[in-house]
């Protein structure tokens, strides 16, 4: 059965990428219908065979209870809070199973690196077909900038930014020479993609946890690593100056020779052992943010690598150099907590923010969404759903994390992407949760200390599963209900 599900569950995850990624209510309905009959399926399979130890996994049910509870208080809207509702229960059931069928599954291990470079191919090679004139169909490029099959250029970019940093991670533990050449050889075309999003905040965290990567490696990792980094960028760089040059089949010839030299640089790196070196591991990662000051510095100071990204990439500097984005982040953030004051504990329910921002926003601005996805389940649940949401992390975080370096390096790319949703709307994507579900859920145990009932007798074992499993099936009958409604 978990071979079966994975499949299924992969097939979920990639058809919900040309789905918009899931952003809109409409495009989540048959997955809601898919999901839950599956889930109930899973649900009668653990308790016909008492694999009990993954029911700990359904304390994340309290997050769609949450949704729930603004219906006792005259939510902004009943509809909309139903169907917050639905996507956060069917959301948490695609985990709990995505961590039941690779728990324990060497070969769908296996086959997760392969499944989570495909989406970043099929994300960036579909933007670069697209901009070469290859396929037509669709607006993917908006004002300039990569915005991919998700249609949002920032999301874009976390999404293969989470995937750059994972090759990174993944090509330094590999064990295998054939490992290290499927990690390394996505890593330009990547970068490249990530570049024409022109998304400065993904590349400020990209940096940031590049850095702290560094600091968790020994010297001689680090060193490997800069190396493959900047291999990486400058073939990135070469095919981004070299784009629009070459008819459409010299540049996919050209991408091929570049992910064939991050590959092989991947590989022979190895062989290197920096013999000699003998420095602090602090060494590297300083001058990686003495530099990042320096170019912060050059650009708001308009000086040589301004003028070289304004000319040669023909990047929109005063965007990209201006403050009026991060002033329009803080104003959202400050006319969000006007909102959440009228129901600080349970919050006003789904979509909240979009019904009532035009009622407290302190300038003329449209929004449909808050940016902030913290804030966002803030004013939508109140303190209460945000406070259980933050603690369920926190919970997983130290499953997943433990006290082992090598094991905290796993973690960082789905930590990208949940730090910079504070400052962007990532999480109202269907597709970046299933996704996330992927990324952690190889690392996960199906026997662990979320629920931990220590030395509590049988009997209480039995009584929490059962209402653990209770309240699992009532949530999705009642989503299934809903669906067709």
């Amino acid at each position: 059965m978990k071979g079966l599900y994975f499949w299924f569950l992969t097939c979920l995850l990639f058809s919900s990428l040309f789905n918009q990624g899931l952003y809109f209510d409409a495009s989540f309905y048959p997955y809601h219908i898919i999901i839950q009959l599956l889930f109930m399926i899973f649900l009668v399979r653990i308790w016909l065979y008492k694999e009990h130890a993954i029911t700990s996994y359904f304390i994340f049910l309290l997050i769609p209870l949450t949704y729930l509870i603004p219906l006792l208080f005259q939510p902004s809207s009943v509809a909309l809070t139903l169907q917050s509702f639905m996507r956060a229960s069917t959301t948490i059931n695609f985990f709990i199973m995505v961590v039941y069928v690779l728990t324990d599954n060497l070969k769908s291990q296996r086959v997760l690196p392969y499944l989570l470079h495909g989406i970043g191919l099929i994300l960036s090679g579909h933007m670069i077909l697209f901009d070469l004139g290859i396929l037509t169909n669709g607006e993917f490029i908006m004002m300039g900038r990569y915005a991919g099959l998700l249609e949002y250029a920032n999301t874009f970019a976390v999404v293969l930014a989470s995937l750059y940093l994972y090759g990174l991670i993944q090509g330094q533990v590999a064990k295998t020479t054939h490992m290290k050449l499927v990690h390394a050889a996505l890593l330009p075309l990547y970068m490249l993609s990530i570049l024409k999003s022109q998304s400065r905040g993904v590349l400020l965290f990209l940096v940031i946890f590049y850095i702290v990567l560094l600091l968790m490696l020994e010297v001689k990792k680090q060193l490997r690593l800069v190396i493959v980094t900047i291999t990486s960028l400058l073939l990135a760089i070469v095919l981004f100056v070299l784009m629009g040059e070459f008819n459409s089949g010299l540049f996919i010839g050209l991408v091929s020779i570049c992910a064939a030299l991050s590959s092989a640089t991947g590989i022979y790196i190895t062989k290197f052992h920096f013999k000699g070196i003998n420095i602090s591991r602090l060494v590297v990662p300083t001058v990686m943010i003495v530099a990042l000051a320096v170019i912060i510095f050059n650009l708001l100071q308009r000086g040589t690598l301004y003028t070289i990204l304004d000319t040669v990439f023909d990047f929109d500097m005063a965007k990209l150099t201006g403050w009026h984005t991060f002033k329009e982040r803080v104003a959202f953030i400050k006319d969000g907590l006007n909102i959440v004051r009228d129901a600080p504990l349970v919050g006003q329910g789904g979509r909240a923010w979009a019904l009532n921002y035009e009622a407290v926003k302190s300038y003329d601005y449209h929004s449909l969404e808050v940016h902030n996805a913290y804030l966002d389940i803030l004013i939508e649940t109140g303190l209460v759903g945000l406070t259980i949401t933050l603690v369920l992390f926190g919970l997983l975080a130290k499953q997943l994390m433990g006290h082992k370096r090598e094991k905290i390096m796993h973690v960082l790319p789905v930590l990208l992407i949940l730090c910079h949703s504070v400052m962007d709307f990532n999480l109202s994507y269907g597709f970046v949760w299933f996704f996330m579900s992927f990324m952690v859920g190889g690392y996960l145990k199906g026997e662990n200390e979320l629920l931990s009932l220590g030395a509590r007798s049988d009997k209480w074992r039995l009584m929490i599963n059962v209402i653990l499993m209770t309240l699992a099936f009532g949530f999705s009958l009642l989503t299934l209900i809903l669906v067709n409604l």
